[in-house]
């Protein structure tokens, strides 16, 4: 399942940032290593819409995709 999700920026600047997060295992499965994929200087996360959605890595760990700050979704 792939998950949009926001988090407050840690400066305290009360920007967001964008990400998601690509998690094929039930909770009450044991956790699984991440793995955090990031993007070049003129994209955004969706850059690796197409590698997670055909990847096999995502049985095996919990994908995260982030839109670093000014680019996408992230202020």
């Amino acid at each position: 399942m792939d998950q949009a999700r926001t988090l407050a920026a840690a400066d305290g600047s009360g920007d967001t940032l964008h990400f998601r997060i690509c998690a094929a295992h039930t909770p009450t499965a044991p956790p699984r290593s991440p793995v955090l994929l990031l993007h070049g200087l003129a994209s955004n996360l969706t850059r690796w819409s197409e590698f997670v959605a055909h990847t096999h890595l995502a049985h095996a760990r919990d994908l995260i995709r982030v839109d670093l700050r000014g680019h996408g979704r992230s202020e």
